[in-house]
């Protein structure tokens, strides 16, 4: 049995799908993203670029977050 995300409530299954689709992987890699599990540093990327594609930059783990103004 899957265990519940600790993340599910600031994530909505709609949202989910959405990074997922953006960053190439399944919802449960975003969610176990979101509930700090290790991933591969492409992986990391690829979801952290579709959060801010959606606008939600604060779900980003990283230390840093990259934007487009200078």
């Amino acid at each position: 049995m899957p265990r519940p995300s600790r993340h599910a409530e600031r994530l909505s299954p709609f949202d989910a799908q959405r990074v997922a689709t953006i960053a190439g992987c399944v919802p449960r890699t975003v969610t176990a993203y979101l509930d700090g599990d290790p991933q591969a540093s492409t992986t990391i990327g690829r979801i952290e670029s579709a959060f801010t594609t959606i606008g939600r930059t604060d779900l980003i783990r990283s230390r840093t977050v990259i934007t487009g103004a200078a």
